[in-house]
């Protein structure tokens, strides 16, 4: 559960005094400014400490977005989170309004939505799935559509598996670089779309 996470995460920060508390804190009220001035004063007390260095460099790149975003008066942000559900997406995920969460047809890939779902839940925030290469197993594609429809969230797009997405990445090119033509370019403008609304 969250509160499981947050209590092992505090047993790491023992040396960095009430800052780290006082950043996670502030962090889990959603107040991100509060955060990031507690949890860089605790990286100061204890620069060595792994956990404190995540947690303050996944918090400070959203804001840093939002500082952007606002100085070229865009109105979406979209932030590419760590997998899993700690310390780092639970930082990532504050404040956002929305979330897309990518998973993989496979048992592991099934059972970290179902994880990720959970903490979304816990925070309110909605989310909807993407299936990326959905054709390696479209037995547990279904299944994970499935259980999108009995748990309130909506499979957005599926991405087949295609060669052509590791020679855009082998070339350093994002696929509608490579082939704006391209069904699998397609395939990510549709999602944009249904991200946006």
């Amino acid at each position: 559960s969250l509160t499981i996470l947050l209590l092992m995460f505090s047993v790491y920060s023992t040396s960095s005094g009430n800052h780290y508390q006082n950043g996670l804190t502030a962090l889990k009220a959603g107040k991100i400014d509060e955060a990031a001035v507690n949890l860089e004063k605790a990286l100061k007390n204890d620069p060595s400490n792994p956990v404190i260095k995540l947690a303050y460099a996944s918090i400070l790149e959203p804001m840093e977005a939002e500082k952007v975003a606002e100085k070229n008066n865009l109105d979406t942000i979209i932030i590419d989170g760590p997998p899993g559900i700690g310390c780092p997406v639970i930082s990532a995920i504050t404040g956002v309004d929305k979330t897309l969460i990518v998973t993989e047809p496979t048992l592991s890939g099934f059972y970290d939505l179902e994880r990720i779902k959970e903490v979304l839940d816990h925070f309110k925030i909605p989310a909807k799935i993407l299936i990326n290469k959905y054709d390696i197993n479209e037995e547990i594609s279904a299944k994970i559509e499935q259980w999108a429809l009995k748990n309130n969230s909506e499979v957005i797009g599926k991405i087949p598996f295609h060669k052509d997405v590791v020679t855009a990445m082998t070339n350093k090119q994002t696929m509608i670089e490579f082939d704006k033509n391209h069904e699998i370019s397609q395939i990510f403008r549709n999602i944009y779309d249904k991200i946006k609304k």
